[in-house]
Protein backbone atom coordinates (compact mmCIF):
# COMPACT_ATOMS: atom_id res chain seq x y z
CA UNK A 1 0.00 0.00 0.00
CA UNK A 2 1.56 3.24 -0.78
CA UNK A 3 1.40 6.35 1.21
CA UNK A 4 -1.55 8.21 -0.65
CA UNK A 5 -3.32 4.69 -0.29
CA UNK A 6 -2.90 5.09 3.22
CA UNK A 7 -3.57 8.63 3.48
CA UNK A 8 -7.61 7.49 1.58
CA UNK A 9 -7.98 4.89 3.55
CA UNK A 10 -7.69 7.37 6.67
CA UNK A 11 -10.35 9.22 4.51
CA UNK A 12 -12.20 6.23 3.65
CA UNK A 13 -12.84 5.04 7.05
CA UNK A 14 -13.80 7.78 8.77
CA UNK A 15 -16.73 10.31 9.21
CA UNK A 16 -15.91 13.12 11.04
CA UNK A 17 -13.14 15.98 9.81
CA UNK A 18 -11.94 18.60 11.79
CA UNK A 19 -9.31 21.03 9.44
CA UNK A 20 -7.03 23.94 10.22
CA UNK A 21 -4.17 25.73 9.17
CA UNK A 22 -1.19 27.36 10.98
CA UNK A 23 -1.73 31.11 12.41
CA UNK A 24 -1.96 34.00 10.16
CA UNK A 25 -3.05 32.00 7.22
CA UNK A 26 -2.06 32.48 3.83
CA UNK A 27 -3.02 31.08 0.28
CA UNK A 28 -1.40 27.91 0.42
CA UNK A 29 -3.25 26.73 3.67
CA UNK A 30 -6.75 28.36 2.88
CA UNK A 31 -6.32 27.04 -0.43
CA UNK A 32 -5.63 23.66 1.07
CA UNK A 33 -7.91 23.60 3.29
CA UNK A 34 -11.06 24.52 0.70
CA UNK A 35 -9.63 21.73 -1.47
CA UNK A 36 -10.07 19.40 1.22
CA UNK A 37 -13.45 20.37 2.14
CA UNK A 38 -14.25 19.70 -1.48
CA UNK A 39 -13.22 16.72 -1.21
CA UNK A 40 -14.73 16.15 1.84
CA UNK A 41 -17.94 16.93 0.82
CA UNK A 42 -18.52 14.53 -2.15
CA UNK A 43 -17.35 11.78 -0.15
CA UNK A 44 -20.15 12.49 2.18
CA UNK A 45 -18.23 13.16 5.33
CA UNK A 46 -18.97 16.21 8.11
CA UNK A 47 -16.50 18.61 8.29
CA UNK A 48 -15.37 21.96 9.75
CA UNK A 49 -12.85 23.80 9.03
CA UNK A 50 -11.33 26.33 12.00
CA UNK A 51 -8.67 28.85 12.30
CA UNK A 52 -7.06 30.84 14.77
CA UNK A 53 -7.17 33.74 12.48
CA UNK A 54 -9.19 35.54 10.22
CA UNK A 55 -8.82 34.82 6.93
CA UNK A 56 -7.17 37.91 4.94
CA UNK A 57 -9.55 39.65 2.56
CA UNK A 58 -8.23 38.73 -0.59
CA UNK A 59 -8.81 35.07 -0.24
CA UNK A 60 -12.26 35.26 0.62
CA UNK A 61 -13.43 34.74 -3.09
CA UNK A 62 -11.82 30.91 -2.32
CA UNK A 63 -14.32 30.20 0.51
CA UNK A 64 -17.74 30.98 -1.17
CA UNK A 65 -19.57 28.68 1.02
CA UNK A 66 -18.40 29.80 4.17
CA UNK A 67 -17.24 26.62 5.60
CA UNK A 68 -14.25 28.72 7.46
CA UNK A 69 -14.61 29.59 11.08
CA UNK A 70 -12.43 31.72 13.28
CA UNK A 71 -11.49 30.08 16.49
CA UNK A 72 -12.41 32.89 19.20
CA UNK A 73 -15.90 33.54 16.87
CA UNK A 74 -17.64 30.15 16.82
CA UNK A 75 -21.33 29.66 16.78
CA UNK A 76 -21.20 25.94 17.85
CA UNK A 77 -19.36 23.88 20.57
CA UNK A 78 -16.58 21.40 18.71
CA UNK A 79 -17.26 17.91 19.13
CA UNK A 80 -14.46 15.55 19.00
CA UNK A 81 -13.83 14.36 15.54
CA UNK A 82 -12.62 11.06 14.65
CA UNK A 83 -9.68 13.00 12.33
CA UNK A 84 -7.93 16.25 12.70
CA UNK A 85 -6.18 17.71 9.70
CA UNK A 86 -2.96 20.11 10.04
CA UNK A 87 -2.71 21.74 6.71
CA UNK A 88 0.37 23.37 5.83
CA UNK A 89 2.27 22.82 9.64
CA UNK A 90 2.99 20.02 10.83
CA UNK A 91 2.84 21.11 15.02
CA UNK A 92 -0.07 21.83 17.46
CA UNK A 93 1.94 24.78 18.51
CA UNK A 94 1.27 26.29 14.87
CA UNK A 95 -2.23 26.35 14.93
CA UNK A 96 -2.67 29.18 17.86
CA UNK A 97 -5.99 28.78 20.01
CA UNK A 98 -7.37 25.72 17.53
CA UNK A 99 -4.48 23.82 19.60
CA UNK A 100 -6.38 24.23 22.71
CA UNK A 101 -9.64 22.62 21.23
CA UNK A 102 -7.88 20.22 19.73
CA UNK A 103 -6.12 19.16 22.91
CA UNK A 104 -9.17 17.94 24.40
CA UNK A 105 -9.83 15.17 22.26
CA UNK A 106 -7.68 11.70 21.66
CA UNK A 107 -8.49 11.95 17.80
CA UNK A 108 -6.24 10.85 15.09
CA UNK A 109 -4.18 13.60 13.60
CA UNK A 110 -2.78 13.59 9.93
CA UNK A 111 -0.60 16.00 8.95
CA UNK A 112 -0.16 17.20 5.41
CA UNK A 113 2.70 19.53 5.11
CA UNK A 114 5.91 20.43 2.76
CA UNK A 115 7.76 22.11 5.70
CA UNK A 116 10.94 20.71 6.89
CA UNK A 117 10.11 19.61 10.52
CA UNK A 118 10.12 17.24 13.14
CA UNK A 119 6.47 15.62 13.67
CA UNK A 120 6.73 14.84 17.10
CA UNK A 121 4.38 12.03 18.28
CA UNK A 122 2.15 12.40 15.08
CA UNK A 123 2.17 9.02 13.03
CA UNK A 124 -0.29 9.83 10.14
CA UNK A 125 1.71 12.09 7.76
CA UNK A 126 1.44 13.19 3.99
CA UNK A 127 4.65 14.64 3.52
CA UNK A 128 6.83 16.07 0.79
CA UNK A 129 9.36 18.76 1.33
CA UNK A 130 10.17 18.74 -2.42
CA UNK A 131 6.39 19.57 -2.89
CA UNK A 132 6.11 23.53 -4.28
CA UNK A 133 3.27 23.71 -2.32
CA UNK A 134 0.38 21.93 -0.71
CA UNK A 135 -1.83 22.62 -4.04
CA UNK A 136 0.66 20.37 -5.44
CA UNK A 137 0.54 17.53 -3.15
CA UNK A 138 -3.07 17.22 -3.00
CA UNK A 139 -3.93 17.69 -6.73
CA UNK A 140 -1.54 14.72 -6.94
CA UNK A 141 -3.52 12.91 -4.22
CA UNK A 142 -6.90 13.49 -5.87
CA UNK A 143 -5.75 12.47 -9.22
CA UNK A 144 -4.10 9.55 -7.67
CA UNK A 145 -7.82 8.59 -6.38
CA UNK A 146 -9.18 9.26 -9.00
CA UNK A 147 -12.00 12.11 -7.27
CA UNK A 148 -13.38 14.69 -9.37
CA UNK A 149 -11.80 18.36 -8.99
CA UNK A 150 -14.72 20.61 -9.22
CA UNK A 151 -14.13 24.36 -10.20
CA UNK A 152 -14.17 25.56 -6.51
CA UNK A 153 -11.42 22.95 -5.86
CA UNK A 154 -9.29 23.71 -8.55
CA UNK A 155 -9.69 27.72 -7.78
CA UNK A 156 -8.25 26.52 -4.36
CA UNK A 157 -5.60 24.62 -5.26
CA UNK A 158 -4.51 27.03 -8.17
CA UNK A 159 -3.80 29.78 -5.08
CA UNK A 160 -1.95 27.40 -3.18
CA UNK A 161 0.49 26.64 -5.79
CA UNK A 162 0.55 30.25 -7.01
CA UNK A 163 1.27 32.06 -3.82
CA UNK A 164 3.58 29.54 -2.71
CA UNK A 165 5.25 29.81 -5.46
CA UNK A 166 5.86 33.10 -5.80
CA UNK A 167 4.02 33.32 -8.84
CA UNK A 168 6.31 30.18 -10.22
CA UNK A 169 9.35 32.12 -9.22
CA UNK A 170 10.24 30.23 -6.25
CA UNK A 171 13.46 26.93 -6.39
CA UNK A 172 10.71 24.56 -5.69
CA UNK A 173 8.77 25.59 -8.46
CA UNK A 174 9.02 22.56 -11.23
CA UNK A 175 7.91 21.59 -14.67
CA UNK A 176 4.98 19.71 -12.30
CA UNK A 177 4.03 22.55 -10.56
CA UNK A 178 3.58 24.24 -14.17
CA UNK A 179 1.67 21.14 -15.70
CA UNK A 180 -0.69 21.14 -12.59
CA UNK A 181 -1.57 24.92 -12.65
CA UNK A 182 -1.95 24.38 -16.73
CA UNK A 183 -4.34 21.48 -15.74
CA UNK A 184 -6.41 23.38 -13.11
CA UNK A 185 -6.71 25.93 -15.95
CA UNK A 186 -8.30 23.72 -17.96
CA UNK A 187 -11.21 23.25 -15.26
CA UNK A 188 -12.07 26.78 -15.69
CA UNK A 189 -9.50 29.17 -12.98
CA UNK A 190 -8.82 32.45 -14.83
CA UNK A 191 -5.27 32.97 -13.88
CA UNK A 192 -5.47 36.91 -14.74
CA UNK A 193 -8.37 37.11 -12.46
CA UNK A 194 -7.23 35.01 -9.57
CA UNK A 195 -3.62 37.31 -10.06
CA UNK A 196 -6.13 40.64 -10.04
CA UNK A 197 -7.78 39.05 -6.53
CA UNK A 198 -4.80 38.00 -4.57
CA UNK A 199 -2.26 41.06 -5.98
CA UNK A 200 -4.39 43.82 -7.27
CA UNK A 201 -5.99 44.51 -3.75
CA UNK A 202 -2.94 46.67 -2.31
CA UNK A 203 -4.43 49.46 0.18
CA UNK A 204 -2.60 53.04 0.21
CA UNK A 205 -1.77 52.36 4.03
CA UNK A 206 -0.47 49.06 2.94
CA UNK A 207 1.79 50.89 0.20
CA UNK A 208 2.49 53.58 2.52
CA UNK A 209 4.01 51.61 5.00
CA UNK A 210 6.25 49.79 2.66
CA UNK A 211 7.42 52.98 1.83
CA UNK A 212 8.55 53.34 5.35
CA UNK A 213 10.20 49.69 6.05
CA UNK A 214 12.34 50.12 3.06
CA UNK A 215 13.20 53.82 3.57
CA UNK A 216 15.08 52.31 6.93
CA UNK A 217 16.47 48.79 5.02
CA UNK A 218 19.39 47.84 6.95
CA UNK A 219 22.76 46.63 4.43
CA UNK A 220 25.26 44.51 5.94
CA UNK A 221 27.47 41.75 4.71
CA UNK A 222 28.61 44.10 1.71
CA UNK A 223 25.12 43.95 0.45
CA UNK A 224 24.53 40.46 0.40
CA UNK A 225 22.03 40.71 3.90
CA UNK A 226 19.19 43.13 3.77
CA UNK A 227 16.67 43.59 6.68
CA UNK A 228 14.10 45.84 8.37
CA UNK A 229 11.92 45.63 11.49
CA UNK A 230 7.99 46.89 11.73
CA UNK A 231 6.50 47.38 15.29
CA UNK A 232 3.23 47.12 15.71
CA UNK A 233 2.47 50.72 16.98
CA UNK A 234 4.24 51.82 13.54
CA UNK A 235 1.45 49.57 11.58
CA UNK A 236 -1.07 50.91 13.56
CA UNK A 237 -0.01 54.71 12.84
CA UNK A 238 -0.31 53.77 9.17
CA UNK A 239 -3.54 52.18 9.67
CA UNK A 240 -2.20 48.37 7.95
CA UNK A 241 -3.23 45.15 8.55
CA UNK A 242 -1.53 42.52 10.46
CA UNK A 243 -1.18 40.69 7.22
CA UNK A 244 -0.25 43.45 5.05
CA UNK A 245 3.79 43.40 5.41
CA UNK A 246 3.82 39.77 4.69
CA UNK A 247 4.82 40.22 1.23
CA UNK A 248 7.42 42.73 2.08
CA UNK A 249 10.43 40.73 2.44
CA UNK A 250 9.68 39.14 -1.23
CA UNK A 251 10.82 43.15 -2.32
CA UNK A 252 13.87 42.74 -0.50
CA UNK A 253 15.05 39.94 -2.48
CA UNK A 254 14.67 42.30 -5.56
CA UNK A 255 17.99 43.75 -4.50
CA UNK A 256 21.15 42.52 -6.36
CA UNK A 257 23.74 41.46 -4.72
CA UNK A 258 21.48 40.49 -1.49
CA UNK A 259 21.17 36.88 -0.51
CA UNK A 260 18.95 36.87 2.69
CA UNK A 261 16.78 38.48 3.55
CA UNK A 262 14.97 39.40 6.93
CA UNK A 263 11.90 41.12 8.21
CA UNK A 264 10.96 40.80 11.93
CA UNK A 265 7.29 41.96 12.62
CA UNK A 266 5.39 42.73 15.45
CA UNK A 267 1.92 41.01 15.46
CA UNK A 268 -1.07 42.27 17.21
CA UNK A 269 -0.21 39.95 20.89
CA UNK A 270 2.98 41.30 20.93
CA UNK A 271 5.11 38.34 19.50
CA UNK A 272 7.77 38.90 16.89
CA UNK A 273 7.07 37.44 13.28
CA UNK A 274 10.88 36.61 11.57
CA UNK A 275 10.31 35.87 7.98
CA UNK A 276 13.59 34.48 5.95
CA UNK A 277 14.39 34.37 2.40
CA UNK A 278 17.60 32.94 0.60
CA UNK A 279 18.21 34.09 -3.41
CA UNK A 280 21.59 32.08 -3.37
CA UNK A 281 22.20 28.37 -1.90
CA UNK A 282 22.37 29.66 1.94
CA UNK A 283 20.19 27.43 4.37
CA UNK A 284 17.94 29.90 6.21
CA UNK A 285 15.88 26.93 7.30
CA UNK A 286 18.80 26.53 9.94
CA UNK A 287 18.05 30.05 11.23
CA UNK A 288 14.70 29.88 11.79
CA UNK A 289 15.36 26.69 13.15
CA UNK A 290 17.86 27.88 15.97
CA UNK A 291 15.11 30.84 16.82
CA UNK A 292 12.10 27.88 17.37
CA UNK A 293 11.06 27.83 13.33
CA UNK A 294 11.25 26.20 10.67
CA UNK A 295 9.62 26.55 6.97
CA UNK A 296 12.05 25.42 3.40
CA UNK A 297 16.17 25.55 2.68
CA UNK A 298 15.47 29.24 1.37
CA UNK A 299 12.29 30.48 2.67
CA UNK A 300 11.51 29.95 6.72
CA UNK A 301 10.73 31.78 9.82
CA UNK A 302 9.85 31.83 13.16
CA UNK A 303 7.51 33.51 16.32
CA UNK A 304 9.74 34.73 18.95
CA UNK A 305 8.87 36.54 22.10
CA UNK A 306 11.11 39.23 23.53
CA UNK A 307 12.25 42.78 22.85
CA UNK A 308 12.40 43.97 19.11
CA UNK A 309 16.33 44.15 19.70
CA UNK A 310 17.19 41.78 21.60
CA UNK A 311 15.20 39.46 18.27
CA UNK A 312 16.71 42.10 15.94
CA UNK A 313 20.29 41.08 16.99
CA UNK A 314 19.74 37.45 17.59
CA UNK A 315 18.64 37.34 13.48
CA UNK A 316 20.74 39.41 12.25
CA UNK A 317 23.72 38.04 13.97
CA UNK A 318 22.91 34.63 12.81
CA UNK A 319 22.50 35.48 9.15
CA UNK A 320 26.11 36.98 9.61
CA UNK A 321 27.57 33.91 10.57
CA UNK A 322 25.77 31.68 7.92
CA UNK A 323 27.18 34.40 5.36
CA UNK A 324 30.78 34.89 7.02
CA UNK A 325 31.18 30.69 6.97
CA UNK A 326 30.63 30.77 3.70
CA UNK A 327 28.90 27.07 3.97
CA UNK A 328 25.95 26.92 1.81
CA UNK A 329 23.15 24.13 1.70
Amino acid sequence: MTNLDKIKDIFDKNETFLVTTHVLPDGDGLGGEIALGGYLKQLGKTFRIINHDETPEKFNFLDSRGWIEVCSDLKSNISAPDVIILVDCGELSRVGSVADEIKKFKSKILVIDHHINKLRDIEEQFVDTNASSIGEMLYRYFTHVETEITFEMAQALYVSILTDTGSFRHSRTTSLSHIIAARLIDLGVDPEATYQKIYATDSVAKIRLLGEVLSRLKVESGGRLVWSVITKPEREMYGATEDDPSSFIDIFMLIEPVEIAALIREDDSGMMKVSLRSKGDFDVFKVAEALGGGGHTYAAGASIRGGMEEVVKKVVERCKEIIKSGVRK
